[in-house]
């Protein structure tokens, strides 16, 4: 929590906001929400009461732990793994890898749509793959093994 502290809501919002959160991953299926990647102007924004829009520092302290405001959704911390686990190259999410014509038989594959990468350098998305490794104590799958299947 310390970290968060130092970094500060709006840095840690402009640091996570590439990843994706707190918007739309425009997956291929209505009903999709937004969820929630706090920030000062986030709270002003979405409370009404002066007394209410003010960000407080323990706050903050709740966002380093994945607490507070944070309102991730079940996709976004999805894409965003998948982003981290391709290098920093980010894809539009879809739900199929093909679809087979039920008379021809024949398969046409789903275009996988490259977005833009993430705006960090490699070396620290490798820090973060390692440090993910490193609490999980599991061993990260090949990539290009899992691409090709």
């Amino acid at each position: 929590y310390s970290l968060a502290n130092e970094m500060g809501v709006d840095l840690m919002h402009e640091q996570l906001s590439p990843m994706g959160f707190g918007r739309k991953t425009e997956i291929d299926v209505e009903g999709e929400v937004t969820g929630v990647l706090p920030s000062t102007e986030w709270k002003r924004r979405y409370y009404k009461r002066p007394e209410q829009q003010k960000w407080y520092a323990g706050e903050t302290i709740s966002l380093g732990i994945g607490q507070g405001y944070n309102a991730f959704t079940p996709l976004q911390l999805a894409n965003a793994t998948a982003t981290l686990v391709s290098g920093g190259q980010r894809f539009k999410p879809r739900l199929v890898r093909e679809i087979e014509d039920v008379v021809t038989r024949e398969k046409r594959r789903v275009a996988h749509d490259a977005l833009e990468p993430l705006p960090y350098k490699p070396e620290h998305i490798e820090l973060l793959m390692r440090a993910f490794a490193a609490q999980s104590s599991i061993e990260w799958p090949d990539l290009e093994a899992l691409l090709a299947s």
